[in-house]
């Protein structure tokens, strides 16, 4: 079962700042919904763990995410594999930056999860709300913690 999604948004910040914190994620990986902990295993790939799953199965996953383009301060492109109960994903995730009006940056965003096995067929129609609900969730905490000047 595959899940896509995008959008973007602005946020009173140079290109320079909020490319520095989406692009480490011992900065951004605190605000994944369900997040637990994080081990760096060097500078472009760390494991994450996330409390995962549907009322009817809960449990965890680890998620080992990897920076595969790099281009600062205007591109950056995660992929991800993760086990969990009942199944396995692949993800990508992206973003663009470009410069916005009045030192704004507009971050345009970008990915998919796949997620296979007994999860996918027992979960269903589940998870695509539920994938969304963190999503829109994950992106708030972005923009609120880019906007409110704690990011580095």
């Amino acid at each position: 079962m595959a899940i896509s999604f995008e959008g973007d948004f602005e946020v009173q910040r140079d290109k320079d700042d909020v490319y520095k914190f989406l692009s480490n994620p011992e900065e951004f990986g605190p605000l994944l919904p369900g997040f637990q902990s994080m081990e760096v295993e060097g500078d472009k790939t760390c494991s994450v763990k996330l409390k995962v799953g549907v009322p009817q199965i809960p449990g965890s996953a680890t998620v080992k995410l990897r920076l595969d383009e790099d281009r600062a301060p205007e591109h950056a492109l995660y992929t991800g594999n993760g086990k969990m109960a009942g199944g396995s994903m692949n993800l990508t995730a992206g973003f663009d930056l470009t410069d916005g009006d009045a030192g704004k940056t507009k971050v345009a965003w970008k990915g998919e999860v796949i997620i296979m096995g007994k999860l996918a067929s027992l979960a269903g129609g589940l998870l695509k709300p539920i994938a969304k609900k963190n999503i829109e969730t994950l992106i708030g905490g972005l923009r609120d913690k880019l906007s409110s000047g704690g990011a580095t």
